[in-house]
């Protein structure tokens, strides 16, 4: 069930969860560095290991960005769009989002199976 008031203080905690997502997904790597942690491609030696660890966290940082986007739709949607407007979209944002979290494990599956 998609939230449907027009309540400022319940829709800032839905929009509030979304710009954190965005701004994690925008800022993932420098946030690493900056606790002192390197990305898990630089971790890896084998090349295969690498490359799959590149691309798991394009298909992350993808992840939280339509994450978040969903969630900033679900805080300040209702005060813009009509319910229908934000469940279709919604859906299609969630959508996507398994689609990204299906591709990391295929991604995963693919790059390390043994050769």
């Amino acid at each position: 069930m998609l939230l449907t008031t027009t309540n400022p203080e319940i829709l800032y905690i839905p929009l509030l969860i979304g710009l954190l997502a965005v701004l994690l997904a925008i800022f993932y790597e420098s946030l690493l560095r900056l606790m002192g942690l390197r990305p898990m491609r630089e971790l890896f030696t084998i090349p295969r290991f690498q490359r799959s660890a590149h691309i798991n966290a394009r298909f992350a940082r993808l992840f939280l960005f339509f994450f978040g986007i969903g969630f900033i739709l679900q805080g300040v949607g209702p005060l813009l769009f009509s319910a229908t407007v934000i469940e279709t979209i919604s859906l299609w944002l969630l959508g996507i989002s398994i689609l990204l979290v299906l591709g990391m494990a295929g991604v995963t599956l693919f790059f390390w199976r043994g050769s």
